[in-house]
């Protein structure tokens, strides 16, 4: 993702026999399991030589968890293979019942890999076709661990398309059926994603409950993943709501887990955390510095809305330096991805931004034109987070052109937005009902 706004992270657990790992949005392997060619020779010599179907396509499947973040162009090369000889093999009469639920379960895994990858490249609806594919057959297969994995990842693809009343169906059934299974690992996922929902819809108290209960669960499993990736988004809301030592603290201690595992992908989110930090104390080459670094990492992973994400973090600082023209290249190259991609949220955000930086230059209709469409766009997917920074921004631009009716309008209603957000909050009864985390601590994952 993409995200609250813009830099947070998501878990997209997914994978058969593997807990819930880190994505940034998306499940990811580590760099060690990358590096071991001579496994992935071994996985090639299999494919090559096997003699029976479920024995081949086991391995392509494997092949695919190697390599479906790094290279997300040959995984889906390789995942539409498996599903195409997975239903010829469906096809063959005398099936045992075994092969036949081995082979639904591979086709749901390759479906799922499949999604990954269109996630990555920031094709949002066929990410989501994918997943709701998965889930499908995960259900005709009996298994309602792969079933919540599917409805688990549908929630994060519904986040990034603003579609907020889907990400929180997904993301509850996902969490009630892990906890029926008593699957710890993916219950902190789904806690961790839950309150990264609430954070979002502007609920801080729901947020930290949440986000607290998955640091609890993965603290009890000894899961440095886990660990980091709650660390991240607890330093977050953190960031969020004003206390920025303690969200550089959490941030520091992610880079040392996720750089000790390897794991770039996350290492990218955490460069992209600290250099909000340093942006908003104003130490801006620092930040930048930081910045560039989350994108090699993106643009060498392919991760078209992780590259959205920083780039639009680099306008901002650039338009905070005063490069005015450096920073419309970077906020228009983001547009264009979250555009191609579906994610309306990105879109809303880089909106505002396009629209202070023509104000900036002195250009009142682009500026004028460029927020009113990131309140349109924020209205429309019903984020009070995006409304009220959109009419802010609206009043800030009339107040600086002297136009102090239309800023105090803007103003008084982006505080209406923000008092029904507390009063809601206020109001709201936190519906945490799983099993103590603390209880289930020993249990390995």
């Amino acid at each position: 993702m993409g995200p609250l706004p813009k830099h947070q992270t998501k878990v997209l657990p997914g994978i058969p026999g593997r807990p819930g790992v880190l994505l940034l949005l998306l499940l990811t392997c580590s760099a060690e399991m990358v590096a071991q060619s001579s496994a992935i020779d071994s996985i090639r010599r299999v494919i090559a030589t096997a003699k029976v179907d479920t024995t081949r396509l086991a391995a392509m499947i494997a092949l695919s968890e190697h390599i479906y973040t790094v290279d997300p162009d040959t995984n889906l090369i390789i995942c539409r293979d498996v599903l195409h000889r997975a239903d010829a093999a469906l096809k063959k009469s005398g099936l045992e019942p075994k092969e036949h639920s081995a082979l639904l379960r591979i086709q749901a895994t390759a479906v799922n890999n499949m999604a990954v990858s269109h996630f990555i490249f920031g094709e949002l609806d066929s990410a989501l076709a994918c997943f709701q594919r998965a889930q499908a057959l995960h259900e005709v297969n009996g298994s309602a661990a792969g079933a919540a994995d599917a409805l688990n990842n549908q929630g994060i693809v519904y986040e990034a398309q603003g579609n907020h009343a889907e990400q929180r169906r997904c993301l509850f059934s996902a969490l009630h059926a892990y906890e029926r299974a008593k699957d710890q690992a993916n219950t902190g996922t789904a806690l961790n994603n839950i309150g990264n929902y609430f954070a979002a819809r502007g609920r801080p108290d729901s947020a930290l409950a949440y986000l607290d209960s998955s640091l609890k669960v993965f603290t009890g499993l000894k899961d440095q993943q886990g660990i980091a990736n709650s660390l991240l988004n607890i330093g977050r809301f953190f960031e969020e709501t004003g206390k920025p030592a303690e969200a550089l603290e959490r941030y520091l201690e992610c880079e040392r887990i996720y750089t000790e595992q390897g794991d770039d992908r996350s290492l990218a989110v955490c460069y992209n955390n600290i250099a909000s930090i340093y942006k908003d104390q104003g130490i801006l080459e620092e930040s930048i510095g930081y910045l560039h670094r989350a994108l090699d990492i993106h643009l060498e992973q392919g991760d078209k809305l992780g590259e959205a994400n920083v780039r639009m973090n680099i306008g901002t600082a650039l338009d905070d330096q005063g490069e005015l023209d450096m920073a419309l290249e970077e906020f228009d190259k983001s547009l264009a991805i979250y555009r191609g991609s579906g994610d309306r949220t990105g879109e809303a955000l880089i909106h505002g931004h396009i629209g202070n930086v023509w104000k900036n230059k002195g250009d009142r209709p682009k500026a004028l034109e460029h927020l009113h469409a990131s309140l349109a766009i924020s209205r429309g997917i019903d984020s009070p987070d995006e409304i009220s920074t959109a009419l802010y921004k609206l009043g800030h631009y009339h107040e600086d052109v002297g136009e102090f009716d239309s800023a105090l309008a803007h103003y008084e209603e982006c505080l209406a937005v923000e008092q029904r957000t507390l009063d809601k909050e206020s109001g709201s009864v936190h519906p945490i009902q799983h099993r103590r985390p603390e209880a289930e601590a020993g249990k390995s994952g």
